[in-house]
């Protein structure tokens, strides 16, 4: 049955250009941003700079939703916006692949880097509103679609390692630049949904409307901080310390492609999956998971890149996967006038709020203790937050609505 589904799903032109973006998009996040940390330990900056820079940059995560969320409820397409933003990404890349470790480092640095971040966060959000609108009004299996995302991480990911390792990082960020035009040239010819189709005696959708309209909203937020909190630390420090035991960007970027492989089939079986077990299983899912990789990457030893590959296999349950969720979330449990506004909340909780205190937090505890021991105990965090989501009964049925 699913193998039918993926094949009527692959018949569909209409979807072209969907698995196209989705592919281009997974492809140029995998590309760069498993590696800046490592980019800017490269340069010269300290632990310290480097959680204050992820720190720093996440005000514009906070503050990039907000204005998103009131922008979008007044224009009536949404795509000059998405353009502009990715074009801007583009150049704030070849901007950043120039910082040396000179003069004025730092500032230097962060000014380019929260170029990047804020035009990203811009292009995240923009995106996956375009992207779930046009899966609910063309009735698409939103996993399925993301199967191209895998797809692009699988192949992309192992490149940019390669890149890195062999060249430099400033031929990396070139190469992410390279993707994102080819990104908004094919965004630029498709027709995917991008204005929200509202009834005429419907009033425009404010920012928190949608709390009062989904099931659960509240309480997938305050997961999705969570969450967010978990992500960024792995993926801020995970790297750094792998990098100190002996691990190099190839093994470090082989890596990155095999966590994507698995995300093809997790894609896949997504939506039936939660169909049957809901989106709290699957967020429970994803904090044991996290727990899992964190515990490991403080125990592992230095020379053991088949454990290596294991830990990060399981990757594909972190962040691709909440997207996963959030996506079916966002299907069935709210309303389509109502997805702009939530995706901004979504991306305030989970790339903003928590994104910046899981690096600071970060950095406090591997100061006052120790890299392993900072593991650890965001490790602790992840399984305690997993029990009470599965211990808390939810207060409405969990089925999705009925289209």
């Amino acid at each position: 049955m699913l193998l039918r589904k993926l094949i009527e799903d692959l018949r569909r032109k209409d979807l072209l250009s969907l698995k196209a973006l989705q592919f281009l998009q997974t492809g140029c996040l995998v590309s760069i941003f498993p590696f800046l940390p490592l980019h800017m330990k490269e340069l010269g900056l300290t632990l310290s700079d480097i959680s204050y820079v992820q720190t720093i940059i996440c005000i514009g995560d906070i503050l990039t939703p907000l204005v998103l969320g009131l922008c979008t409820n007044y224009l009536t397409s949404i795509r000059p916006l998405l353009i502009t933003s990715i074009i801007i990404n583009s150049l704030a890349s070849v901007l950043l692949s120039l910082v040396d470790n000179g003069e004025h480092l730092f500032i230097t640095y962060l000014t380019c880097r929260t170029l990047l971040e804020v035009s990203r966060g811009c292009t995240l959000n923009l995106y996956e509103s375009v992207n779930l609108m046009t899966v609910k009004a063309r009735h698409a299996d939103y996993g399925i679609q993301k199967i191209f995302g895998s797809l692009g991480g699988t192949i992309i990911g192992p490149v940019a390692g390669y890149v890195a390792h062999y060249y430099s990082f400033k031929a990396v960020f070139q190469f992410y630049a390279c993707l994102q035009i080819l990104f908004v040239i094919i965004l630029s010819c498709s027709d995917l949904q991008f204005q929200r189709k509202e009834r005429k005696d419907q009033k425009k959708s404010k920012m928190l409307d949608c709390i009062y309209d989904g099931q659960g909203i509240i309480m997938f937020l305050v997961t999705a901080f969570i969450l967010g909190l978990i992500w960024s630390f792995s993926e801020t420090y995970a790297f750094l310390h792998l990098e100190s035991i002996g691990y190099t960007r190839k093994n470090l970027g082989l890596t990155v492609g095999s966590s994507t492989m698995l995300g093809i089939v997790i894609s896949l079986l997504s939506t039936s999956l939660l169909d049957v077990t809901g989106w709290r299983a699957g967020l429970v899912l994803a904090l044991s998971t996290y727990s899992i990789r964190l515990l490991g990457y403080s125990l592992i030893p230095p020379d053991s890149f088949t454990i290596l590959m294991a830990l990060e296999c399981l990757k594909s349950f972190g962040n691709p996967w909440c997207m996963l969720v959030t996506g079916y979330f966002m299907k069935n449990h709210v309303d389509m006038s109502h997805i702009a506004s939530f995706q901004s909340l979504f991306s305030l909780m989970y790339f903003g709020i928590g994104k910046g205190l899981g690096s600071l937090v970060g950095a406090s505890i591997i100061d006052l203790f120790s890299s392993q021991l900072a593991f650890q105990m965001v490790s602790g965090i992840s399984i305690v937050w997993a029990c009470l989501l599965m211990m808390t009964k939810s207060q409405t049925n969990q089925k999705p609505k009925k289209e």
